[in-house]
């Protein structure tokens, strides 16, 4: 495509494709940033980093990855991302939806007037039958709207919001699911907890939020439940047993390997940007040779002109060409020695490229021979 290896195109991609990538940089960086601050991702990361089988395959210093791709479908919003630590990687994927406080506190009517129709122990009232194909844990939903997560990171908004009802259709989340795996084959469902692992039934939980300060109060209840966990009692090296001792050597033999593949992948990516960079840049904006291009042909064209081989002599040979063409630069200088019958002269020339009607145009042509050491303007 010769539009391509257009001066005027190769100077706009100069500048549109950097302030592009400059933008999709700025762009992925801010996304990352708001997904990553979202109340959802943060009860996700806390869980993560309070579960032992979690930190057993990744280690310490547990972090999210680069990429946390966010997708919304009908009310469910799905986070994906890896996490790492100084010893592994797990592929962790967070499902979460919502409810608004309207229907919470619907469902929290029905619960309470199950209670009471079960108290009274009514004859024609199924109370086993409720309780089984009761749906929802009401306590699940905890997490805030991540507009008012925003809102209450300031302190004076905090305090004005803290005192005002809950709206009717104000969102409610919960974490549906939350899951990590090494592959297909191997997953680890952390939430929602099987029915032997909670400390309520599902009938036994409540919704009883009334103002924002409730919500806010119920979050930050369940992250400090959370955040506790991740207090270990810390043991001294000669504290510990044999298998402890060799299980630490291996972790840093891991450690050691996981650094080392950092380091290899990182090699691999500078090189195949460098050749990426080569292959499609470089070879756009690579000065050449004016050797055998079309303004050569043209010098070469004028040297045979017949005020020219009355000096130099009508047999002559291309000694050197010295110049090169910058596809940035319209203009080009370039000097040819040639070695004639009757004598040897170097010529010079200034050339311009003609961008309305496509080619090169010679505006300046020199002539210095060896003879009289003579310069001589010929155009």
């Amino acid at each position: 495509m010769k539009w391509m290896n257009n001066p005027m195109v190769m100077k706009a991609n100069l500048i549109i494709v950097p302030l592009y990538l400059s933008y999709m940089g700025h762009k992925y960086y801010r996304d990352r940033k708001d997904n990553l601050e979202n109340p959802i991702t943060q009860r996700a990361l806390t869980v993560l980093k309070a579960d032992k089988r979690v930190v057993d395959f990744c280690g310490e210093n547990i972090a999210p990855g680069y990429k946390v791709k966010k997708t919304e479908n009908d009310g469910i919003v799905t986070y994906t991302f890896k996490v790492s630590g100084s010893s592994g990687k797990l592929n962790t994927v967070v499902t979460a939806d919502y409810a608004s406080h309207s229907s919470l506190k619907i469902f929290s009517d029905e619960l309470e007037e199950h209670h009471k129709k079960k108290e009274a122990q009514l004859p024609d009232y199924d109370a086993k039958d409720f309780e089984d194909n009761w749906p929802i844990d009401l306590e699940e939903y905890d997490l805030p709207d991540s507009k008012l997560f925003k809102e209450i990171q300031d302190e004076d908004k905090r305090q004005e919001i803290s005192k005002q009802k809950i709206s009717s259709d104000e969102k409610i989340w919960r974490i549906k699911s939350l899951r990590v795996s090494v592959d297909d084959d191997t997953r680890i469902l952390l939430l929602p907890l099987p029915e032997s692992k909670r400390s309520k039934k599902l009938v036994e939980t409540e919704y009883n939020l009334d103002s924002y300060q409730d919500i806010i109060r119920r979050f930050e209840r369940k992250q400090e439940k959370y955040e506790h966990l991740l207090d270990e009692e810390y043991k001294r090296f000669e504290d510990k047993t044999e298998e402890e001792v060799l299980e630490d050597i291996k972790h840093r033999r891991r450690k050691q390997f996981q650094s080392m593949n950092r380091m290899r992948k990182y090699q691999f990516m500078f090189f195949a940007g460098a050749l990426m960079f080569y292959l499609i840049i470089w070879k756009r904006i690579a000065p050449k040779p004016v050797l055998n291009s079309l303004v050569y042909h043209q010098a070469i064209e004028l040297i045979k002109n017949p005020h020219v081989t009355e000096k130099v002599g009508d047999f002559f040979q291309v000694i050197n060409c010295k110049g090169k063409i910058y596809p940035l630069i319209s203009k080009v200088s370039f000097e040819i020695v040639v070695d004639g019958n009757k004598d040897q002269a170097k010529f010079k020339f200034n050339s311009e490229y003609k961008q309305k009607i496509g080619i090169w145009l010679i505006e300046e042509m020199y002539m210095l021979t060896k003879s009289d050491l003579k310069t001589t303007k010929l155009i």
